[in-house]
C-alpha cells in the first residue's frame, strides 16, 4: 500500500512539474556575440535587459602605447613589422590583446588598458553600450573601453545605474634627468553613476579623497538610487595623500602616479587604500536623487546601525542594496572589516536606519 501511495505522489509531482515547466520560455538574448562571457544583470518593467560583458571581441589597439623595443613582445609576434603599423594578423592581434588584458589586471602603469567588464543593454531590438565615464579615444575616435563598467539596474528603459572606474589616458612626464616617460592613469577607482542617454552623472560619496568610492545597486520609479560610499577616511589615508602631494617627499615622480598607486597598489587585484577591507574608511548607505535628465539633485546619507554606541576605532559598514517606489531602501549594516564580523538586515528611510529582525531571535541577518 505504501508503494502505491508513493507512486501516486511521485506521479502528481511529475505532473505538477510538467505543468510548471510549460509556463516558462527561455529567450536567448542577441548579445552573446559581444564577448567571451555575457551575464544578464537586471530587467525592468519595459523589458530592457542590462548585461555585463567580459573580454569584449574586436577591441582596438593603440599602437603608440606598445613597446616594440621589448624583446619579449617582439619574439612572440609572427609579423612584428606589420603589427608596428597597426596591421595585425589574427595571431598577433590575439597575442597583443591577451598581453594588454594581463597588464590591465596587474595594474601596469605604462600600457593601454582594456577593461575586463563593460556594460550594455538590450531593448528588444538593439544592443547599446553604456560607457559611463568613458570618452572617445584620440587614436581611433571610439570609446577607449578602458574603464570597467558594471550596470546593476535600470528604470523605464532609460536610466541605468551601476559603478565604473575613471577612463584611462596617457600622461607624459619628464624626469630631472630629462627622461620622458608615458604613464597610463586615471583619477578614481570606483564611483556610482546614473546614465540617461548620453548624460552621465557621478553619484559621489560624502568623502571624495582620491576621487572617493561609491556603488549604486538599484533605482526606483521616482529616480532614487540606493547604494553606498565613503563617509570618512582615517589618518593613514590623509598622510598617504599628503606624501604624494609633497614634491620633496615624493621625489622625482609625477604626483598623479603616486596618487594612482594608492588606488591601484601593485599586485594585480589588490584592493586600494579606500577599500573597507583595509580598514581605512567608513562606508555608509546612501540614497541619491536624480532629475528627469539624470542629473544629481540630492543625496541622503544614513547612519550606521546603533552608531551612537560604536567607538570610532571600530570598523563600521552599511550599504543599501534595493529601494522601492515608496523610497524605503533595504540593505545591511555591520561591524568589522567589510562588515564580515557582524551584520544586520536593515531598512533606510526618512533618516533612520532600523533593524528588520529582532536581534534576540537572529544574531546575524
Amino acid at each position: 500500500m505504501n508503494k502505491v501511495v508513493l507512486a501516486c505522489a511521485a506521479g502528481a509531482i511529475a505532473c505538477a512539474s510538467a505543468l510548471r515547466a510549460q509556463v516558462y520560455e527561455v529567450e536567448v538574448l542577441p548579445v552573446n556575440d559581444l564577448a567571451d562571457n555575457v551575464f544578464a544583470q537586471s530587467i525592468d518593467e519595459t523589458g530592457t535587459v542590462s548585461v555585463a560583458t567580459e573580454n569584449l571581441f574586436n577591441q582596438e589597439i593603440d599602437v603608440s602605447l606598445l613597446n616594440f623595443n621589448d624583446v619579449t613582445l617582439v619574439s612572440l609576434l609572427t609579423d612584428p613589422d606589420s603589427s608596428q603599423t597597426g596591421n595585425f594578423n589574427d595571431t598577433d592581434y590575439l597575442i597583443i590583446i591577451a598581453a594588454l588584458r594581463v597588464n590591465t589586471l596587474t595594474n601596469s602603469t605604462t600600457t593601454q588598458k582594456l577593461a575586463q567588464f563593460r556594460g550594455f543593454y538590450y531593448d528588444g531590438q538593439t544592443t547599446i553600450e553604456v560607457p559611463a565615464f568613458d570618452t572617445t579615444s584620440s587614436f581611433n575616435g571610439n570609446f577607449t573601453q578602458s574603464n570597467r563598467v558594471v550596470i546593476r539596474d535600470s528604470e523605464a528603459g532609460s536610466y541605468f545605474v551601476g559603478s565604473s572606474d575613471d577612463v584611462y589616458s596617457p600622461l607624459q612626464f619628464t624626469s630631472e634627468n630629462a627622461i620622458t616617460s608615458t604613464f597610463v592613469l586615471n583619477d578614481f577607482r570606483n564611483l556610482a553613476f546614473v546614465q540617461f542617454g548620453d548624460n552621465v552623472s557621478a553619484l559621489v560619496p560624502p568623502d571624495q579623497t582620491l576621487g572617493g568610492l561609491s556603488d549604486a545597486y538599484a533605482i526606483n520609479s521616482n529616480l532614487q538610487v540606493a547604494g553606498s560610499g565613503t563617509a570618512t577616511v582615517n589618518d593613514t589615508v590623509t598622510a598617504a595623500v599628503a606624501f604624494c602631494e609633497d614634491d620633496d617627499a615624493r621625489g622625482d615622480a609625477p604626483e598623479e602616479l603616486c596618487l594612482w598607486q594608492l588606488n591601484y597598489p601593485d599586485g594585480g587585484t589588490t584592493e586600494g587604500i579606500l577599500s573597507p577591507d583595509n580598514g581605512q574608511t567608513q562606508i555608509r548607505a546612501i540614497v541619491w536623487s536624480v532629475d528627469g535628465s539624470g542629473n544629481l539633485v540630492d543625496s541622503e546619507v544614513f547612519e550606521i546601525l546603533d552608531e551612537e554606541n560604536i567607538d570610532d576605532s571600530v570598523l563600521a559598514f552599511a550599504e543599501a542594496r534595493d529601494i522601492n517606489d515608496n523610497g524605503i531602501a533595504v540593505g545591511f549594516s555591520g561591524l568589522g572589516a567589510n562588515a564580515s564580523t557582524s551584520r544586520d538586515a536593515v531598512t533606510f528611510f526618512n533618516g533612520q536606519t532600523e533593524r528588520i529582525l529582532d536581534p534576540d531571535d537572529f544574531i546575524f541577518s
